[in-house]
């Protein structure tokens, strides 16, 4: 790629932080944070708020990326019958505003789009309106046979539709690209998996913690239906039973006073801390402190949170669903079956006694090599060049 002129790439997502949601699609900024050192990086997104009664556009600059949000409010009771309608055309109409502000001064090389469907179709309409090219991100679990969020019907053709007009398709895990290969959503495909910043996430520098109450870590949402937190919970209320050396530290944005009948009946009041949402410096610190992490999640695709972890040296017990497998080996940690809480009892029993045998910087190393800010840029950098030196071409 010509170093001394950077493409100008424009990036929109289905799924993007913003103060309605401040990790929603997290993992997609970190791609774009990690890109921004080699290309002139623009994000438009647009967002409705029902705090709001007008319109609010917020542009600014931060870590090299350059921003375009645009508030809106979220209904209108006057019009609630053409609600559905006007609230598409807002989209497209605020979508078309933030391009016309960065393309007067910018010529956008290519749009990387993230997660299909719906902001594909603003995507491809862009590729028709504008003649620009485009490769998207996947994400999504939908797509994959576990999910009960299946994407399907009008979503699906619309999901075919924008995936044959890409360029490249980049699945966060070789599960999910085989996954909507069999679906028959038909493009080029290339592993992109999710991105760590490696400088932050690492392993713990002073030699000895205090480890007579091990510390158990789990990050999620904490919806039942994905990560089973009500399992998590139910397996370690078996543990206390027979030993009370551990508490589970939360970090989640999501309200734990849902499962406060499930933590009194396991009677793990006093094993348990919730910090709420984190910032990812908070977060990488509570991980170098924690002795594992723990999912038991019913579907995945390629979580951050099990990245991360291997970064900051410790180990994981996670279920062998969507990408895991690619991830989890016996070097860093133990899979188990979705939803076998007898399998996870075991595992998070043999954990709390040999996490520290696991080696933290084989972990870190191994995290470096595949997920950092420079080996995943790498992938994505060599994408753009192929496809922008052949537009240059047509």
């Amino acid at each position: 790629m010509n170093k001394n002129k950077k493409n100008n790439i424009l990036f929109l997502s289905s799924w993007f932080p913003s103060r309605i949601n401040p990790t929603n699609g997290n993992f997609v900024q970190k791609h774009i944070e990690a890109l921004a050192d080699f290309i002139n990086a623009f994000v438009i997104q647009v967002v409705f708020d029902r705090n709001i009664t007008k319109k609010e556009i917020s542009i600014f600059k931060s870590k090299n990326v350059n921003y375009y949000i645009v508030y809106l409010p979220s209904s209108n009771k006057t019009l609630k019958l053409f609600w559905p309608i006007i609230k598409f055309f807002k989209i497209i109409n605020e979508y078309n505003n933030g391009y016309k502000y960065f393309s007067k001064d910018n010529k956008i090389s290519l749009i990387h789009g993230n997660i299909l469907y719906p902001i594909g179709i603003i995507v491809l309409y862009f590729h028709y309106k504008y003649k620009l090219k485009y490769v998207f991100s996947e994400h999504w679990s939908a797509y994959a046979p576990l999910d009960p969020e299946q994407v399907k019907g009008l979503k699906m053709f619309i999901s075919k539709l924008i995936a044959k007009n890409a360029e490249y398709i980049f699945p966060v895990s070789i599960n999910l690209m085989e996954s909507m290969q069999k679906k028959g959503i038909i493009s080029k495909y290339k592993v992109v998996p999710n991105v760590v910043e490696t400088e932050m996430f690492k392993p713990i520098t002073q030699s000895k913690v205090d480890i007579s109450v091990k510390q158990i870590l789990h990050i999620s949402t904490l919806d039942d239906v994905s990560k089973n937190f009500t399992g998590i919970l139910n397996v370690l209320g078996k543990l206390l039973k027979h030993r009370n050396d551990f508490c589970l530290n939360v970090i989640s944005e999501s309200e734990i006073e849902k499962f406060s009948e499930s933590i009194e009946r396991n009677a793990l009041n006093e094993n348990i801390k919730f910090y709420g949402y984190c910032e990812p410096v908070k977060v990488a610190e509570i991980m170098r402190q924690s002795s594992f992490m723990l999912m038991f999640s019913n579907f995945e695709n390629l979580p951050c949170v099990i990245i991360e972890a291997m970064a900051s040296g410790i180990p994981v017990i996670a279920t062998n669903v969507g990408g895991i497998p690619e991830l989890i080996n016996e070097s860093n940690g133990l899979m188990v079956s979705p939803q076998n809480e007898e399998e996870l009892l075991n595992a998070v029993n043999y954990m709390l006694d040999n996490f520290d045998r696991y080696n933290k910087e084989e972990m870190h190393n191994f995290a470096c090599l595949h997920f950092s800010n420079q080996s995943v840029s790498e992938k994505i950098l060599k994408v753009y060049n192929e496809v922008i030196t052949l537009a240059k071409h047509v």
